[in-house]
């Protein structure tokens, strides 16, 4: 007796095997080029777990996974004396901490590059018409691949829900595409301005529902503009003539043989616009808006060059992916001794055992640029690791530094030690390190080993005046032990989202930004940091 859903051979009618292997061999052939298209997504993942490239981007994704593991998500004292978290991603952190950066980021690339293929695999209910879709998914998977290899931990989940929300457009699955939409815009501010761009096209070409359109784009950046403009950080990050160039090229071949195409064309000249925006205004986005390039340029003149498929093909898509390297290949780190947790660990001992409380070290940038992940959960350190940020709060790392601009600095930063790896610095650290190897008179050697230096600040000034002291310094919780009442300036940065939870005094933004306590009676103070709604909306009382 065979199972209800299975017919004995000899009841088919004539012919009815032949027309069900007919019928399933097209989906086995379907389902062998989407693996196919995916395949250099799976070999990079499995190449990116067995070698584990150092990358800078990536102590940046873990630290912040780390941090929201701690339960941290509003504000973080351990760089930069205190900036806002929000603004860089939420949602990336977040899975980070839960399931590890490492899957998060390999478990988006491989999504991203399905979804990628599933959009190209039909046009609404009819087989796909478009030219080698199977080579441009697996282009597709490279440019994923890229961006995990170059440890953009945040961008990937970003990437994943954006091809997922495109995906549900094409299938009429409005809900979830906006659903996905606020995912990426969540995940990451340039996903969320990818997205749109993407999503603008669509809609002036009527290639979706313009209604459908709409909500997605809605979606992808209205959240992250609201968090951008309650949690703001500002900075910048530059965007250089040849990489703006590189791009207009791009648009401009993808542009012409894909003038035909309404929603290519379209996108080509939305991007462009943007992209001029980005380069003629200093902004956090800068040349971080080539990275929707360097994923779909290549794919896109697979499906839209027409003709010279032998001779332009090939050559565009090659320079697209040398392209896409050489931004990688920057972000590399050489095998190094920095790269390892345990390197650190005699720094962080010996700092931590200063007397006198917190002491906020200026650690150089190693080149692994590790010392903004590792160390920071340890001890104080001056600055961390996002460009947009450093460059607004140190200007003067990024200019010629002399050892009177690095003096005044320290003492601005109320800055007690400075530590120097000797296993090599970052290349924009050499100024700073050779100013350092300058032995200027401020700063006095006190500590060595075959790995560190670590040098006193002769004139240091303190981290709080008025007699107090930093007791202990959380990633949202700061402590002062205030021996004096009255002004007590704490070289922290201020924020409104700080609240007195112990002890008595009122907090205020004090000169140049930094933390101002009015001590209304000796004793231990705690100020906290966390999201509550009448700090939202600017009616909260800073006191206790």
């Amino acid at each position: 007796m065979c199972p209800p859903d299975v017919s004995p051979t000899h009841d088919r009618a004539p012919g009815q095997a032949s027309d069900e292997a007919r019928h399933r061999a097209p989906d086995r052939s379907a389902l062998l080029r989407r693996i196919a298209g995916i395949s250099p997504a799976i070999l990079i993942s499995i190449a990116y777990v067995v070698f584990r490239p150092s990358s800078k981007d990536f102590s940046s994704g873990d630290f912040r996974a780390r941090l929201f593991g701690e339960g941290a998500y509003v504000w973080n004292l351990r760089w930069f004396a205190g900036h806002s978290l929000p603004g860089y991603g939420l949602v990336s952190p977040a899975l980070g901490a839960v399931l590890g950066v490492v899957p998060v980021a390999i478990i988006s690339m491989l999504v991203a590059a399905w979804a990628f293929g599933a959009i190209l695999s039909h046009q609404g209910d009819k087989p796909s018409t478009f030219h080698s879709p199977t080579l441009a998914t697996m282009l597709f998977s490279i440019g994923c691949g890229l961006s995990l290899w170059g440890g953009r931990l945040t961008f990937g989940p970003a990437v994943a829900f954006g091809a997922l929300s495109v995906l549900c457009l094409q299938r009429r699955r409005t809900g979830w595409a906006v659903a996905t939409a606020a995912l990426c815009g969540l995940s990451s501010p340039v996903g969320a301005l990818s997205l749109a761009i993407v999503a603008t096209a669509c809609w002036a070409a009527r290639t979706f529902p313009r209604r459908s359109v709409a909500y997605v784009a809605c979606a992808a950046v209205i959240p992250p503009a609201i968090i951008g403009i309650a949690f703001p950080e500002g900075g910048w990050y530059p965007f250089p003539g040849g990489s703006f160039i590189m791009l207009g090229i791009c648009l401009g071949f993808v542009g012409w043989f894909g003038r035909r195409m309404p929603t290519v064309r379209l996108l080509v000249i939305v991007y462009a616009v943007v992209a001029v925006g980005a380069f003629l205004v200093r902004s956090p986005l800068g040349g971080n808006i080539v990275r929707l390039a360097w994923l779909a340029a290549a794919p896109a003149a697979v499906l839209t060059f027409t003709k010279f498929r032998r001779t332009l093909l090939p050559t565009f898509v090659a320079v697209m992916l040398i392209w896409g390297w050489s931004y990688v290949k920057l972000g590399l780190q050489p095998a190094s001794a920095s790269a390892r947790a345990t390197y650190y660990e005699p720094l962080a001992a010996f700092v931590t055992a200063q007397p006198g409380g917190v002491q906020r070290v200026e650690v150089v940038p190693t080149e692994s640029l590790q010392q903004a992940d590792q160390l920071a959960l340890e001890i104080n350190i001056a600055r961390g690791w996002e460009v947009q940020l450093d460059r607004e709060l140190n200007p003067e790392f990024y200019d010629h530094l002399s050892a009177s601009t690095f003096h005044a600095w320290l003492l601005r930063n109320s800055v007690s030690l400075v530590a120097l790896p000797l296993s090599g610095v970052q290349l924009s650290s050499h100024n700073e390190e050779e100013v350092i190897d300058s032995a200027p008179d401020y700063l006095k050697l006190i500590w060595s080993t075959p790995q560190w230096k670590v040098f006193r600040v002769t004139d240091a000034q303190p981290l709080a005046d008025n007699g107090a002291t930093i007791t202990d310094v959380g990633t949202e919780t700061l402590t002062i032990d205030a021996t004096k009442v009255g002004v007590t300036n704490v070289r922290f940065r201020y924020s409104k989202w700080f609240q007195i939870t112990s002890g008595h005094a009122c907090l205020t933004e004090g000169p140049d930004g930094w933390m101002q306590l009015d001590v209304k009676s000796p004793g231990v103070i705690v100020a906290d940091a966390s999201f509550t709604l009448a700090a939202a909306t600017g009616n909260i009382d800073q006191c206790h």
